[in-house]
């Protein structure tokens, strides 16, 4: 499928529009999902004001019906307890294979809006899955305003994979340097988790973070002592 600059469906993809229960449709994020740390606040303020402009477009997988495109939309409409929305429901003897799912989704959200850095793993990391390393590289990178280097594309991958949702909470909404991401990739998740407690709870700027883990992890190799039972 080729890469378009706003969303638009191919034209071997048939689908129907069907007025879907939300109460059949999962609140986890799917497999062709990119959004984290999105405040949904604005999406559901502007629903309600003027409705539902761009349906959801949904697959019909053998566990249920599966967010293709919109489930920021669908979750905005979940708080605002409605019952019901206008859906897309991708029909045909083909279906849509994986990798055009992700991409529909892919430009369907580049239209919009900034993706965070959290999303541009997951981006990343779902596209792996289906696309040489060269391409991503070189063409998915760019796209998601990245820098084209295969070393930058295996972190954001890891990042994705390995952390844990306070940590993907601190990097989308811009609160840790990315050196001090890097180094926090370089230990065990139950010492990220109390070092960001505490970067939290002193309020350290971008600059203090670097030192203050620095500083924790030589104190952990001079002591002997794991980070957690250091602070």
């Amino acid at each position: 499928m080729p890469l378009r600059s706003n969303m638009v469906i191919p034209k071997e993809m048939e689908t129907v529009s069907r007025q879907i229960a939300l109460k059949n449709i999962d609140d986890a994020p799917g497999p062709y999902c990119m959004s984290f740390g999105v405040d949904l606040e604005p999406l559901a303020r502007s629903i309600r004001e003027i409705g539902l402009i761009n349906p959801p477009i949904l697959k019909r997988e053998r566990e249920g019906l599966t967010v293709v495109t919109g489930y920021r939309r669908i979750m905005a409409l979940k708080e605002l307890k409605a019952e019901t929305a206008a859906c897309r429901i991708i029909s045909g003897r083909d279906n849509l294979p994986p990798l055009e799912c992700l991409l529909l989704n892919l430009h369907d959200n580049l239209a919009t809006r900034q993706l965070n850095d959290v999303e541009k793993g997951m981006v990343l990391s779902r596209l792996d899955a289906w696309v040489p390393t060269k391409e991503l590289v070189e063409r998915y990178m760019p796209l998601l305003g990245l820098r084209s280097r295969e070393e930058d594309l295996h972190f954001l991958i890891e990042m994705e994979r390995e952390f844990d949702t306070p940590v993907k909470t601190f990097i989308s909404e811009g609160r840790l340097s990315w050196q001090a991401v890097k180094m926090l990739s370089r230990i065990d998740a139950p010492s990220r988790s109390v070092i960001l407690k505490w970067i939290s709870k002193l309020r350290l700027n971008i600059n203090q973070q670097s030192q203050f883990i620095d500083y924790i992890i030589d104190l952990s190799f001079i002591e002997n002592e794991n980070i957690p039972n250091i602070l």
